[in-house]
């Protein structure tokens, strides 16, 4: 056995020192990777005078050389006001998300990516940058530009080649941010009225064809003025302010780009008429007329412009009417 015992403690001793080896080796090998952000843009915000979000049409993926002029299938631009509130300078309506718009621009002003493809791209074509998707551009205070063109799809990495204009890397950028901060639509204010949730009504009116009801609020209770049963006035003017508050719509028609007349959309006369006051003196107006598929024309008489709508908005009116037993 006094043999072995050499031959052992050999062994026992090698096995400790390899194993010391590797352990040092793996914590040399595999250490904590590190945060690692790259800033490709950073500008303040506070001089920001515009910045416009474009998506350009399908054709844009095609390799084109022909150097034609790539369509754009949409364009969102915002301009700062004189009070320095923000306005939707295209398509339109005029009024700007404030929580969406603060949202782009604290993450626009400072765009941090978390990897670099390459350094010096001899080829955009490859990354979908040759002819971007997307394009964001803010103009400053005193005319400078800072441009980012957003191109392909990056599967494996889940996320969208970026570049800035200007400047050779190419970067990828989170698929979620065209999801979330880079969303055009998001920027635009779609409620179908201005309402704040502080306020309340103190007269509503609804009128579906010769269905009619006109509630008034003095002293916290609401009296009957004419059509409905006195007991459904609360009922009214409660619901009323609770589904014009959460409505919202799909699709704007400047006043000169309408489908049809105001007629024939069915707004002339509304086939649901409402009118309310607020407590804080806002007057809301609204005619929503004919369906189609599964949304309704809508007009805000007070703002003088004309919506899609989903249908659900006019059920939810109409509701208010039917539940109590007018029709």
């Amino acid at each position: 056995m006094k043999k072995y015992a050499f031959t052992i403690a050999a062994v026992a001793v090698f096995a400790a020192l390899l194993a010391f080896v590797l352990l040092n080796k793996k914590d040399k090998e595999e250490p904590p990777a590190p945060d690692q952000f790259f800033t490709v843009l950073e500008f303040v915000r506070e001089d920001l005078h515009r910045f416009e979000i474009v998506e350009y049409a399908a054709a844009q993926a095609l390799n084109d050389q022909s150097g034609a002029v790539i369509p754009v299938a949409s364009r969102v631009a915002l301009e700062r006001a004189k009070d320095g509130s923000w306005t939707v300078a295209e398509p339109g309506p005029p009024r700007a998300d404030k929580a969406a718009v603060d949202t782009f621009l604290y993450n626009f002003a400072a765009l941090q990516v978390e990897r670099k493809v390459e350094d010096n791209p001899g080829d955009l074509d490859k990354y979908g940058l040759a002819h971007p998707h997307y394009q964001v551009k803010a103009v400053m205070k005193d005319k400078k530009q800072h441009i980012v063109h957003i191109g392909a799809l990056n599967e494996l990495a889940n996320g969208y080649y970026l570049k800035v204009v200007g400047k050779k890397p190419v970067y990828i950028i989170p698929r979620n941010y065209l999801d979330t901060v880079f969303d055009a639509q998001r920027l635009i204010d779609k409620s179908l009225v201005s309402l704040d949730p502080q306020e309340s009504f103190v007269s509503a009116t609804l009128q579906a064809g010769d269905i009619r009801a006109e509630c008034r609020k003095e002293k916290d209770q609401w009296t009957l003025s004419q059509g409905a049963a006195a007991q459904d006035c609360n009922y009214i003017g409660t619901g009323l302010f609770d589904a014009l508050l959460d409505a919202r719509f799909t699709d704007w028609f400047p006043p000169d780009s309408l489908p049809e007349t105001k007629q024939e959309l069915g707004l002339a006369p509304g086939r649901i008429h409402a009118h309310a006051v607020t407590d804080r003196d806002t007057v809301i107006e609204l005619s929503i007329g004919k369906q189609v598929m599964d949304k309704v024309f809508v007009e805000n008489v007070t703002r003088g412009e004309i919506y899609l709508a989903p249908a659900a908005v006019e059920q939810d009116i109409r509701d208010l009417l039917v539940e109590q037993g007018a029709e």
